[in-house]
């Protein structure tokens, strides 16, 4: 399973960044073959930054998550497994972003692969698997 990160999401669906081809076409790839998710965590995420004004989505937050459902992108909930794994994360010197630790959290219990571009989590000496979409 390839869980996106928030951002990887947004430039990957809206063209906001250009992703390197071999990222998008995993995305592309995980997308097909029904295994791309994100995390609940990223639609707080969004809610943030389409309150802040940093984001724009069509047809609001709600609109846009249908869509991402009805393409195929699976939703991974934060259960006690994954906030708990998020708290110790911070015990671990990873981001101090708590959006950032839930994604991560989440990739860890599900053992996902991460596709980021973020480089407090690219960086991070833990035992996440990521691709770096940079």
């Amino acid at each position: 399973m390839l869980i996106a990160d928030t951002h990887v999401l947004l430039w990957e669906l809206s063209d906001m960044e250009n992703i390197p081809p071999v990222v998008s076409g995993a995305i592309q790839d995980a997308l097909a073959s029904s295994e791309l998710a994100v995390s609940t965590a990223t639609y707080w995420e969004l809610g943030e930054l389409l309150r802040k004004g940093r984001v724009e989505l069509a047809g609001g937050l709600r609109t846009w998550r249908s869509r991402l459902r009805d393409s195929g992108i699976h939703e991974l909930p934060i259960d006690t497994e994954i906030a708990l794994r998020a708290v110790e994360l911070r015990d671990q010197a990873a981001p101090n972003d708590a959006a950032d630790r839930f994604i991560m959290a989440t990739a860890l219990i599900r053992n996902a692969v991460l596709v980021t571009a973020d480089r407090e989590i690219l960086a991070w000496n833990g035992p996440l698997d990521c691709i770096n979409a940079t």
